[in-house]
């Protein structure tokens, strides 16, 4: 008796073609957006009278050249991949959460107040105390506008920059305020209790337990967006409203859902950098690190793995800024620049994409309608 055997599904070339095609569709607009942003950058640099591939030699030894530099890139990218992933959640809802910077700090204010406040309790109460506190902030300061969102229709875009504002505010009075160490000179909060702070793995690189942390919400945001019925839900609310509507989907409560849900995430981001970094809070507290976040989420094309690659690179970019400018002397606001490019490049890209899909659907329109005229 002949035993035949069978080549599994994924592994026929047919479908291995398919699935490569596929990636690289989905993996060429930001590559390719990347490296134009550093091709432009690097003429500028030319205009300056810089030598643009010393620049990035500098740029990439900064920020993967030693394990220190590792670490610190690592350490910048944390925040940008949580709160990344808190933007690609509210997106896929259509809901555009600009708020992921002021939600960060409500989440580190408080966590800072469980940190610092309650006392007496073991590390493996306090520490899920305070990530819980942040989670519980962030969801609180993305309640208003999430509700304005759903059930009045107002412009979360809005609503959301102007709560920026005043978490800001909020912050300056907090650390100057109620939850200033005492006989200080410059404004800050006390420290967190040492039982409310995540263990250091690698001291060399300052490495914690959050980087495990981000990397399981990766893999659950990406199981809960596509392999669950809510995920469903915000991805069909996302992409057509009317229709999701029609199908019996409750579309208020899923874009209120999924809004609280991406504070939540921004408000752990921020939790996560206190307990397991900072250990207190300034007034430039993650200053900018939520609008990188929603660079790095576009960049990643708005899915969880790709937020992972494009929240390490802008990480990257954060940490290797800083050794471009003290080796040669050029300006580290030059790398806020190259993000700007970068998101330009990656929205054109998508202009382009529609584009081209309308352009092919009309044109086969226009086919079908001389096909179907009489006389043909």
């Amino acid at each position: 008796m002949k035993t035949t055997f069978k080549i599994p599904a994924f592994l026929r070339l047919k479908n291995l073609q398919k699935t490569a095609l596929s990636l690289w569709k989905r993996l060429s607009p930001p590559l390719i957006a990347v490296a134009a942003a550093l091709i432009v950058c690097g003429v500028l640099m030319l205009v300056m009278n810089f030598n643009p591939l010393l620049a990035y030699q500098a740029l990439f030894e900064s920020a993967i050249g030693n394990k220190s530099a590792i670490g610190t890139t690592i350490i910048k990218s944390l925040p940008l991949l949580i709160t990344g992933l808190a933007v690609t959640i509210a997106y896929r809802a259509e809901i555009f959460n600009i708020g992921v910077e002021g939600q960060i700090l409500i989440g580190g204010i408080f966590a800072v107040w469980v940190g610092t406040k309650v006392t007496g309790l073991p590390p493996f109460i306090h520490i899920p105390l305070c990530m819980i506190a942040g989670m519980v902030g962030g969801m609180a300061y993305a309640w208003l506008p999430a509700w304005l969102k759903a059930k009045r229709g107002i412009n979360e875009v809005i609503v959301t920059l102007l709560l920026n504002y005043m978490a800001a505010l909020l912050l300056s009075w907090v650390v100057r305020g109620p939850l200033r160490e005492p006989g200080q000179l410059y404004a800050k909060t006390a420290e967190v209790a040492q039982t409310a702070r995540l263990p250091i793995l690698v001291p060399e690189m300052r490495l914690h337990p959050g980087i495990f942390i981000a990397l399981i919400l990766v893999v659950l945001c990406y199981f809960f967006l596509w392999r669950t019925v809510p995920g469903f839900n915000i991805r069909f609310v996302g992409a057509n409203q009317r229709a999701a509507e029609a199908a019996g989907i409750n579309v208020p409560k899923t874009m209120l859902t999924s809004f609280l849900i991406s504070g939540s995430l921004a408000g752990l981001a921020g939790t996560l950098h206190i307990i397991g970094t900072e250990y207190r809070m300034l007034e430039s507290f993650l200053s900018g690190f939520g609008y990188d976040a929603i660079a790095a989420a576009l960049v990643g094309q708005l899915h969880p793995f790709g937020v992972l690659l494009g929240g390490f690179f802008f990480g990257a970019l954060r940490s290797g800024s800083n050794g471009m400018q003290i080796s040669l002397g050029i300006p580290s606001t030059l790398i806020y620049v190259i993000q700007a490019l970068i998101i330009l490049f990656v929205l054109a890209s998508y202009h382009i994409r529609f584009g081209w899909r309308w352009w092919k659907r009309e044109k086969q329109m226009d086919v079908f309608k001389k096909e179907i005229q009489p006389g043909n």
